[in-house]
């Protein structure tokens, strides 16, 4: 307990599976409060459709998961500036996944830390 991230990826909200080709049915919400009853530490949120895009992060849904749920929810997928890590910080998210932005030199890690 308290001590494992469960990571959520979706698409329109539902959970993806199968390396993100079939939606399963079950809303990332639902699946965000089984994890938070079974005690995980987090939830890592990724919105499959802009994971590596560099599009922007999912701002609301991320938002709204953290609306519903205690535990904190880790943004994941979509950042590529530094106005996407202020986006989020501004909802309420609490932590943010960085990768392509990063090492495509978008900004840098000291940068991401100054914004949020």
């Amino acid at each position: 307990p308290e001590r494992i991230i469960v990571a959520i990826d979706a698409k329109d909200g539902q959970v993806a599976v199968d390396g993100w080709t079939e939606v399963s049915g079950i809303s990332a919400l639902e699946l965000g409060q089984k994890a938070q009853a079974w005690g995980a530490a987090a939830v890592l949120f990724t919105d499959v459709a802009r994971d590596g895009m560099q599009v922007g992060a999912a701002v609301e849904a991320t938002a709204e998961l953290q609306a519903q749920l205690d535990i904190p929810v880790i943004a994941s997928g979509g950042v590529g500036s530094l106005d996407d890590l202020t986006d989020l910080r501004e909802a309420g998210a609490r932590m943010v996944v960085l990768g392509r932005a990063i090492y495509e030199g978008n900004f840098t890690f000291s940068e991401a830390i100054a914004t949020c």
